[in-house]
């Protein structure tokens, strides 16, 4: 996001990283999938398909946003996410 003090990422540049960033989370995902975690790691599965597919159909259809609306469409993009904050209480609980 563009501020007074900087200018920001390009939009299709920062999704990008972001659709790299959802890649890396997907490649780390098995290693804390077990039985005690199976309900939370499916969540959060699908929370990554989800985010990774909205990134790209936005990266790809470019809409032009003013701020309020950028700030509005990146928070759905990751809202799915918030999955992630039930998970690692889980495992943090459980050791």
């Amino acid at each position: 996001m563009p501020s007074a003090r900087r200018a920001g990422t390009p939009i299709a540049e920062a999704l990008l990283a972001f659709e790299s960033a959802i890649a890396a989370a997907r490649e780390e995902m098995p290693g804390w999938r077990e039985a005690r975690t199976e309900a939370e790691w499916l969540r959060c599965e699908a929370a990554l398909i989800d985010a990774a597919s909205k990134a790209e159909r936005l990266r790809l259809s470019a809409p032009q946003l003013d701020f309020e609306g950028m700030a509005m469409v990146l928070g759905d993009l990751i809202a799915p996410l918030d999955v992630f904050l039930d998970a690692e209480r889980l495992v943090r609980s459980s050791g």
